[in-house]
């Protein structure tokens, strides 16, 4: 079997096991906070395949860094195209200098920095955030809309009323959304 269809498998697999319970994805979405620059569907692979994941880099970035992957390590694939395949190492596969950090707002200013995103209304960063999360979500729900009918065409799901349906998935997503950003 082609590591794509290797791949193709596990992601299948990985989507079922999170979404079998609400604890399964509250435990994905905290993961997915920690590596936010990849996409879901690459996310979702990089924790089927590795999820103690932290900091991830092709191997010419971890070389350039001064960091080297240790001699046998396993790379974890993500799609960069189809059939393109591009091979991570988290850095607990690595030696050399040290890492570069992670950012964290411990040092902001957390009420300036929430002024800043809300023109200066009187919210709280958490408020602020989940109010721009919310925001993002309405933007992207049209294009959201058209894939759950196409997903759910020809499923028990699509005999159901899609008004409340959608309501439904609209309210997961935007939860969901604030969670994962809350949890970065």
């Amino acid at each position: 079997m082609s590591r794509t269809n290797q791949l193709r498998d596990l992601y299948a697999a990985a989507i079922s096991d999170v979404t079998s319970s609400g604890d399964a994805w509250r435990e994905y979405l905290t993961f997915a906070a920690s590596i936010y620059k990849y996409s879901f569907d690459n996310s979702l692979l990089i924790y089927a395949q590795r999820p103690d994941t932290s900091m991830l880099a092709p191997l010419p970035l971890w070389n350039q860094l001064g960091r080297f992957v240790r001699k046998g390590e396993k790379s974890i694939a993500v799609c960069t195209g189809t059939p393109v395949l591009n091979h991570l190492f988290d850095v607990t596969q690595t030696t050399g200098k040290p890492p570069p950090t992670l950012w964290n707002l411990e040092d902001l200013d957390t009420d300036e920095l929430a002024g800043r995103l809300t023109s200066y209304d009187t919210l709280s960063l958490s408020e602020a955030i989940t109010q721009l999360a919310q925001m993002a979500v309405l933007t992207s729900w049209d294009e959201w809309q058209q894939d759950v009918q196409h997903d759910i065409s020809g499923h028990f799901l699509g005999a159901m009323p899609l008004r409340g349906l959608e309501q439904h998935i609209g309210d997961l997503i935007t939860d969901s959304v604030c969670y994962l950003i809350h949890c970065r």
